[in-house]
């Protein structure tokens, strides 16, 4: 009985050790320092659309609508090979301490990653056709998010819509 004691504190030392615990400051402020190089691209994330249809957000989300609809101001980011929307967005939410959601790509039909929701906006939080769309260099994405492979000076915009007239227009 003493040594399977023994045996279970050595365990349980030896895997608590192996953990890295941070705060919640050293946690957010976490910083890719290792990019090197002159490749930047910028983030920017919005949810004016929900500005004009306050009527039609779910109870209790008005705090988390900013005022004047932005949620990250445009953001310049470096970048390294292989960075895609996705991984940018990942490192822009957690500097920024903004709530992100996301179903990954192993999880749903699609075989991407789906952000479920930015801000604690998710689809449908603003109506049945509402949910989050992004955009590089002004034009709408034809794959997806951790798909979308990055170059020297992209702009990427998350959009947050309440519908399809607002991802038309």
């Amino acid at each position: 009985m003493k040594k399977c004691f023994i045996s279970f504190i050595v365990a349980f030392v030896t895997l608590f050790s192996a953990c890295s615990i941070k705060s919640k400051e050293e946690y957010y402020n976490y910083s890719e320092s290792n990019i090197s190089g002159g490749d930047s691209v910028t983030i920017e994330i919005t949810c004016l659309s929900v500005l004009d249809n306050m009527d039609m957000l779910d109870s209790g989300l008005e705090d988390y609508i900013p005022e004047d609809g932005i949620i990250l101001e445009k953001t310049e980011y470096q970048i390294k090979e292989n960075d895609t929307v996705y991984s940018v967005l990942s490192r822009a939410v957690r500097e920024n301490q903004i709530q992100i959601e996301v179903q990954g790509s192993e999880e749903n039909a699609l075989s991407t990653v789906y952000v479920e929701g930015i801000n604690y906006l998710y689809e449908f939080s603003c109506g049945s056709e509402s949910g989050w769309i992004y955009k590089v260099n002004d034009e709408y994405a034809d794959k997806g998010c951790d798909s979308f492979n990055l170059k020297d000076g992209d702009e990427i915009q998350w959009i947050y819509i309440c519908s399809q007239e607002d991802f038309n227009g």
